[in-house]
Formats: structure tokens, C-alpha cells, sequence
């Protein structure tokens, strides 16, 4: 019986017949245009495993149905990385502070590249400004940056480097 209206929904176990029949249609697409690779009459999942999969929520399979499912959407549901970049730049109250803050960022660099959930630390010194350089970290996640923020190690350099000179942080989530 036809519907009035087509619907997009959410594929259930009732569904896997004609499932199946798309996906052999689909394979069979693939096996003429490159027979080496598709085998004839078979599909890329068995009704077990689709059954299976209509029970993984991060996994969702949706289906077109005008009175007949037509067409079919296999999705996948991913969480972000939720890694941190941090661009921390410092500027110089003037070249003798300068030194002292630069040996400070090297001590803190080196020893923050070994703390847990740290994918990237590095200092970077200004092309252009001989007062300026910048600190590139990423972080696995917020509690590794938290953790690596209550370390003694980047208490004592930190505040090392603030006392010569101003910082500007910049924070990005991906």
C-alpha cells in the first residue's frame, strides 16, 4: 500500500529482506563495471550482520520507503576528537628578559613533551620581532591539558615567563 507521503526513517529488522535485494542490486553494479574485484550474487553484509548493526546505535541505518524501501543511507556517528591547539604567544618587556623567558619556554618545551596526553609541544621564535615567540601545543583531550597545567614543572616556568613580559593565549577545539 502506498503512503501519501515518502518518508526517511530509521531501518528495523522487518527491513533486512529488502535490504539485502539493494545491496545485491548494488554489488551487481560493481561486479559489471569491475568483475575482478565484485564478486556476482553476493552482498557486502549477510543478514546477520545487518541485523547486528540495526543494534549498534553509533551505526544507524536509514531507509527511503514510499510504500516499499527504495533506498538506503548506512551512517556512522563519530564523536570529535575533542584535541585541544593551544598558540600561547609571549612578548618581551625587553631583550635581557627576552633571554630569560626564551630559556624558560626551552625548559618547559622539553619537559612538557613527555607529559601524558601531550601530541605536540614546540616554542617558536618571531621572524620578525625580536621580542616575540610563540609556544604550538596539542593536547589528546581537556584533562590531559588540565594535568599538564597542575604540573610544578609548568608552574615554575610559567610563571618564569610572565614575569618577563606579557602572554596571549589562543585556544582551539577539534
Amino acid at each position: 500500500m502506498k503512503r501519501n507521503q515518502d518518508v526517511i526513517r530509521k531501518a528495523s529488522v522487518a527491513d533486512i529482506p529488502r535490504l539485502m535485494d539493494l545491496l545485491h542490486q548494488v554489488n551487481m553494479v560493481h561486479h559489471h563495471l569491475r568483475p575482478e574485484l565484485f564478486k556476482p550474487n553476493t552482498t557486502k553484509y549477510s543478514e546477520q550482520e545487518l541485523e547486528t548493526l540495526l543494534g549498534d546505535e553509533s551505526k544507524p541505518i536509514f531507509v527511503y520507503d514510499d510504500g516499499e524501501v527504495l533506498g538506503y543511507a548506512f551512517c556512522q556517528i563519530t564523536k570529535p576528537n575533542n584535541m585541544i591547539r593551544l598558540n600561547c604567544f609571549f612578548q618581551a618587556a625587553d631583550a635581557a628578559k627576552y633571554k630569560d623567558a626564551l630559556r624558560a619556554a626551552v625548559a618547559l618545551t622539553e619537559k612538557s613533551r613527555n607529559h601524558a596526553g601531550c601530541i605536540a609541544y614546540d616554542v617558536f621564535q618571531s621572524a620578525t620581532r625580536s621580542d616575540v615567540f610563540m609556544f604550538c601545543e596539542t593536547w589528546k583531550d581537556d584533562a590531559s591539558l588540565k594535568a599538564h597545567a597542575e604540573t610544578p614543572e609548568f608552574k615554575k616556568y610559567v610563571a618564569e615567563i610572565e614575569a618577563c613580559g606579557q602572554m596571549k593565549l589562543e585556544r582551539f577545539e577539534f
